[in-house]
């Protein structure tokens, strides 16, 4: 699933070229945005150097775009299994940059944001994938935990590299011998 293009079937996204290269050809009246993999940017005037979207009006557009991906459909099967907000996600002094949503699809389905795409779906390049129920993370270390998150695993492999995670979400996974 191709989300820009489905940006640009709703109106929330069009480019000055019919075949963009990158994101620089975006029209200046863009709404929203879409990055690999599914994170959805609302554009905004004071976060984006062309954005368009005033802060008042930041929360409308917020919501528009996710009923919509929420009603999105293909040949009669839902796309959209979870969408998330950014505050639901993030937190901290970097919360400002986050994606503005976060978009969960149900198995079946990889949401990507390819600008040179045209149609919805299709097959791409590159096929495959996890997701948060069927990912591993293999450590071939004692464990001091039952039952990890995903949080915990960046938190583990910096804390191997001796890399201070003060302030960061999750914990090190490591039994300290």
């Amino acid at each position: 699933m191709y989300l820009n293009v489905y940006l640009q079937e709703k109106g929330y996204l069009s480019f000055d070229e019919s075949e963009p290269k990158s994101f620089e050809a975006m029209n200046k009246g863009s709404k929203a945005f879409a990055l690999d993999p599914s994170r959805v940017y609302i554009h905004l005037r004071d976060k984006f150097s062309c954005g368009c979207v005033d802060r008042d009006g930041y929360e409308d557009i917020r919501n528009s775009v996710k009923e919509s991906l929420m009603s999105l459909e293909v040949e009669g099967e839902k796309v959209v299994r979870s969408l998330f907000f950014k505050e639901d996600l993030y937190n901290g002094e970097c919360l400002h940059d986050a994606p503005d949503l976060v978009v969960l699809p149900f198995e079946g389905f990889d949401l990507k944001g390819s600008i040179a795409r045209k149609d919805l779906y299709g097959k791409g390049p590159l096929t495959g994938g996890h997701t948060r129920e069927d990912a591993t993370f293999y450590i071939n270390r004692p464990m001091d935990c039952t039952n990890p998150d995903i949080v915990d695993a960046g938190v583990t492999v910096l804390s191997l590299l001796g890399i201070d995670t003060s302030g960061l979400d999750g914990k090190a996974l490591l039994r300290a011998d």
